[in-house]
């Protein structure tokens, strides 16, 4: 195991998500999720240690969710036209200082 382990399973789920850097808003698609983070498609890199603010809408809920969260893991894949970049984020503080519930009901 490495040290940065999951410590919840990640449920494959895919959506919209806005991550922002600084001044910059991006658009992504989250390709997984689970209580601890998600995995992100995205067409540029970003650099692992980024600190991010990533915002969503779990599908089948109404209910926007902000978390910061940090960049651990970046890897390209190639793809039919010109790739995409995984990029992995581990959630570090919700607005409200703890799991958000849609978040926490999800299956550990």
């Amino acid at each position: 195991m490495t040290d940065h382990a999951r410590r919840a399973p990640r449920i494959p789920l895919s959506f919209p998500v806005l991550v922002t850097t600084g001044q910059e808003v991006r658009r992504h698609m989250a390709d997984n999720v689970s209580r601890d983070g998600m995995l992100l498609l995205a067409s540029e890199p970003y650099r692992i240690g980024d600190r991010v603010r990533v915002t969503f809408v779990l599908p089948a809920t109404d209910v926007e969710i902000e978390v910061e969260a940090e960049v651990l893991h970046v890897a390209w894949v190639p793809g039919r036209a010109s790739g995409q970049f995984r990029v992995g984020v581990r959630f570090e503080r919700f607005d409200n200082d703890g799991a958000h519930p849609p978040l926490r009901a999800l299956p550990c």
